[in-house]
């Protein structure tokens, strides 16, 4: 799954996803760095 973000020019843009883990009943998806904003605000939209 890839979340759409805006850029600075009011383009959409997707961010790559750089991998994943599966750990003690936990999913993490880590993505590449993103301007203009905390982690947080972009995983939970």
């Amino acid at each position: 799954m890839k979340v759409p973000t805006n850029d600075s020019q009011g383009k959409k843009q997707f961010p790559n996803k750089e991998g994943c883990c599966h750990e003690d009943g936990r999913n993490i998806l880590v993505y590449e760095s993103m301007m203009n904003g905390i982690l947080k605000e972009h995983l939970h939209v």
